[in-house]
Formats: structure tokens, C-alpha cells, sequence
């Protein structure tokens, strides 16, 4: 009987996650959704290729084009553009082209003329020690996040895209697509697009963590950083992001 007591809790808890998982699905296409270009899109591509769950689903490119940009202005400070810096130049070599994890931690500041704005102050890698890094993948490590989450109030999980050749991305989904509709979306070449599944990494978080402003954050091999506001039940992208050095003040570019 003890034993049957102890299963109880654990299958209790794998219910539990299941219906948050299913929650978070359906609440990343009814976000999704709400952009008509976007969800136009993602039934063509998946009514062409069969694609009859989330899962499927999930490896759909989202082209930055389709998605608003919103009026907040994004600043990173100097150990994030060195970061930042040294990302670009790694996922641009052959043998550091990898999908690196990382969160960014910052705060929500207003000026005294009523300006609201966001300052991300540091980069923390979350890669797990152990881990293998992937050109297709990635994997945070939980315990690096959750003490990353204590240094502030603004939060964007983030990866970078490496660039890839085309004999190593034959096989991925968005070179399956038709050319014609990764025309009429504007779908750029791999890396540089976000995914269904980044949308709905970020809403999960964001589910997870309704206090805090939440972001989703892309460094792409093209040097152009893609940050997605999660915070109004919608996803828009950052207006500018610019950033600050000892130095000098450099605008980051960032999709269109």
C-alpha cells in the first residue's frame, strides 16, 4: 500500500504538467493566431506538410517581418555588448557555430518626463556543465536561471541562431517549405528567423513568472539581436535596441 501512496503524488504531478504544457499550446497559437499573416501562414505551411499537432507544428519559422514592432526602447550595458560581441564572432566560426543559452536580467526605468524603458544589465550564460551544445537545439540549465531571476525585474531567455552551411541545414524543416511561400512570408534563411517554438519558450515563462517583464531574446550569425515582448498577451518586437559601452553608445541592429 505505501508504494501505491508514493506513486499517487508523481502521477498527480505528471497530470498536472501535461495540462499546463496543453494550456501553454493552445495559448501560443491563440497568441499567434491573433496576427492574421502569421496564423494564414502557419495553416498553409502546415495543411502542405501534414502538420496535425503542436509538436509538428513547433519547428515552423516565424519571419520577424510579420511581427509588430512595439515603442520601447531597449538599452544593453557594457558587459552584455562584450558578450553579445564575443557571441556573434563564435557562432560564426565553424567550430563554435552552436546554439548557445543565455538570460538576460535588467530593469523597467522611467524618466522624469514619463519615458519608460528597459536596461539590461547583464548577460548570464545557463548552459548546463555537462551538456553537449547542439547546432539545432538548445538546453538551459534551471538553477542558473533561477538564480539569474533574482538580479532584476525584467528577464529575457535567450539563444543564439550560429550560421550553418547548407549541406548541415538540408535536412531542416524550413528548407522542406515551399520557395514560394517562404516568398510571400518573407521566411529568411536558417538563423534567421525566430520559431513556434521560441514563442512558445516565452510564454511558458512568462505563465511561470507573471510579475516579472519577460522577453524572448535571438542573437543571430548576422549580428542583428530579435527581442520579443511577451508581457500584453501578444508578442511584439523591441522598437531599438542600442547599446552602452564605457565608450561609446552603438546601435544594435535588429530584424525588420
Amino acid at each position: 500500500m505505501s508504494e501505491t501512496k508514493n506513486e499517487i503524488p508523481q502521477v498527480i504531478q505528471e497530470i498536472t504538467q501535461d495540462q499546463i504544457r496543453q494550456q501553454n499550446q493552445e495559448t501560443t497559437l491563440k497568441i499567434l493566431n491573433q496576427n492574421s499573416e502569421i496564423k494564414k501562414m502557419i495553416n498553409t505551411i502546415s495543411e502542405n506538410h501534414q502538420l496535425n499537432n503542436f509538436e509538428d507544428k513547433s519547428n515552423i519559422p516565424i519571419p520577424f517581418s510579420l511581427i509588430e514592432r512595439n515603442k520601447t526602447d531597449i538599452f544593453l550595458q557594457s558587459q552584455i555588448v562584450t558578450e553579445y560581441q564575443k557571441l556573434v564572432k563564435q557562432i560564426n566560426s565553424p567550430k563554435l557555430a552552436f546554439e548557445y543559452p543565455f538570460i538576460l536580467v535588467g530593469h523597467q526605468q522611467t524618466d522624469p518626463d514619463g519615458y519608460q524603458y528597459i536596461v539590461f544589465n547583464e548577460l548570464v550564460h545557463t548552459q548546463k556543465d555537462a551538456t553537449i551544445l547542439e547546432k539545432n537545439e538548445v538546453e538551459h540549465d534551471p538553477n542558473k536561471i533561477r538564480q539569474a531571476l533574482k538580479k532584476g525585474d525584467v528577464i529575457a531567455l535567450g539563444h543564439t541562431h550560429p550560421y550553418l552551411t547548407d549541406k548541415e541545414t538540408s535536412n531542416y524543416f524550413t528548407n522542406k517549405i515551399n520557395p514560394d511561400i517562404k516568398d510571400e512570408y518573407h521566411i529568411k534563411r536558417i538563423g534567421l528567423n525566430l520559431s513556434l517554438q521560441d514563442i512558445y519558450n516565452g510564454i511558458q515563462l512568462k505563465r511561470g513568472l507573471p510579475n516579472k517583464n519577460v522577453y524572448s531574446c535571438l542573437i543571430m550569425y548576422n549580428g542583428e539581436i530579435g527581442l520579443i515582448d511577451h508581457n500584453q498577451n501578444s508578442i511584439t518586437k523591441a522598437n531599438n535596441i542600442i547599446g552602452v559601452t564605457e565608450k561609446e553608445i552603438i546601435n544594435i541592429p535588429s530584424p525588420n
